[in-house]
Formats: structure tokens, sequence, C-alpha cells
């Protein structure tokens, strides 16, 4: 989840607010992400020991497409609470994220490799 974790915040000299801003982030990116997973996880728990693998892997690639589209609106919003040297301190940890370019080539890899069109 993009929103710091204990360590990132001492490196990054967060304030109060941005770390209430970020940890409000991270908690409805969770929420979202669980919105997705959830309705997956219990799709496959109602399958019997039986079922098209096809469908099972197609359903769990279209969820990871989606939880990796919330984490590129959750970094682009994580962006906007930090200040640029935080945001510069963060390095390639969230640089594929805010490349719209790389972001593009990391959604088509996905797919081709979850076989997805």
């Amino acid at each position: 989840a993009p929103a710091a974790a204990p360590a990132e915040r001492d490196s990054l000299a967060l304030s109060q607010e941005q770390q209430r801003a970020l940890a409000a982030l991270r908690a409805r990116l969770l929420a979202r992400a669980d919105s997705v997973i959830l309705p997956l996880a219990a799709w496959l728990a109602e399958r019997p020991t039986r079922f098209d693998v096809r469908e099972a892997m197609r359903r769990m690639g279209e969820a990871r497409l989606a939880v990796f589209d919330l984490e590129v609106e959750a970094v682009a919003e994580m962006r906007g609470l930090l200040t640029p040297e935080q945001w510069e301190r963060l390095g390639d940890v969230v640089a594929l994220y805010a490349n719209p370019a790389r972001v593009r080539r990391a959604r088509d890899e996905i797919r081709r490799d979850l076989g997805l069109r």
C-alpha cells in the first residue's frame, strides 16, 4: 500500500497532518481493494473441487488489474500530500505508479502475463 510505513514516516519527516492524511488514504485504499478482492474470494470459495480454472484466472487477473489501478490512484493522491523533497526521497518505490507511460506498460504486462486481452 502506498501510505508510508513507520520507517518511511521518520525518513520523510512527515508532519502530523501528513501522517493523518496518509493514514486516511491507506484506509480508503484498503477498503476499496477489499471491495475487489472479497467478492472474488467468495466466488472462489463457492467453486466445487473441479471448476473452470480459466474462468478463475480471468477473474483473478481482472481483480489484480483493478487493485493496480487503485494503487495508481492512491499514489497520485499521495504525491499531492507530500512536498517535492519528500516525494524525491521515495525514489523508485513509487516511480512506476507516477509515470503514465510506465503504468500503461505495467498494465499491458500484467494483462499479457495473465492471458487477458
